[in-house]
């Protein structure tokens, strides 16, 4: 999917509709740490965050 996007986002399941993670176009997946723990999405972290490649998961402070 990310090769294929230039850029893909995940956003919180609120209202207010914030992004937590995106894939960068190298294959990078960003996770935005403070509203990843804020609103703990469970469908990112096991269709996502488990099946990704470790060496290319970051987490931004």
């Amino acid at each position: 999917m990310a090769n294929q996007c230039h850029r893909v986002y995940f956003f919180d399941n609120t209202d207010l509709l914030q992004p937590i993670a995106e894939i960068n176009p190298n294959g990078f997946l960003d996770v935005k740490e403070k509203e990843y723990n804020s609103v703990k999405p469970g469908r990112l972290r096991t269709n996502v965050l488990l099946k990704w490649d470790k060496d290319k998961i970051r987490m931004l402070r």
